[in-house]
């Protein structure tokens, strides 16, 4: 059975569905649609930024494990993207690969460790709780963690406590603490 075009109507993706004769050749044609669907518009090198965001994020919900190990690299190359919003869909996008594939965790130490030296409020949530679940599943990432992160944590912790006001925060020219 043949992935169905981009052009082809519901209607026709549900006869193909019910002319399967098993549950098995029924998951495969959804599979097969759900893929061709899926790579019809994910785009990890588009130039506009929300058609890699969105891509991002079809990829992070509906990436099978096999698809998860093909683009890890790919969206892994995307956390040293210059746009803050890009850096947080692809670390969420790796947040969900690694729970997919949780073999891929060792590779993903060192980048993370340069995402927690960004500015950007957003971007440090996500990489801490990247860091979280790759110290879950690793061992050797804690450590690797402790050694390399533990200063850069508590200057950031300490910066936030002790900067009364951050522009990031503010709300139509109010700080709302």
């Amino acid at each position: 059975m043949k992935p169905f075009s981009s052009g082809t109507r519901l209607r026709d993706i549900i006869r193909a569905i019910r002319a399967c004769k098993t549950a098995a050749e029924e998951r495969v044609a959804v599979r097969k649609e759900c893929a061709s669907s899926l790579l019809s518009f994910l785009d990890l090198n588009h130039t506009n930024q929300y058609i890699v965001g969105l891509a991002l994020c079809a990829l992070g919900n509906t990436c099978s494990v096999e698809m998860a190990r093909d683009l890890a690299p790919e969206v892994e190359r995307l956390l040293q993207f210059r746009d803050p919003n890009i850096q947080k869909k692809a670390t969420l996008c790796l947040i969900r690969i690694v729970k997919k594939v949780p073999n891929l965790a060792e590779n993903l130490v060192n980048p993370v460790v340069s995402l927690l030296k960004e500015k950007h409020h957003g971007v440090l949530l996500i990489a801490i709780q990247l860091c979280t679940d790759l110290c879950n599943l690793n061992e050797e990432a804690l450590e690797i963690f402790r050694k390399k992160c533990t200063e850069v944590l508590v200057k950031v912790l300490k910066d936030v406590v002790n900067n009364p006001y951050a522009p990031e925060y503010d709300v139509s020219g109010g700080n709302k603490n």
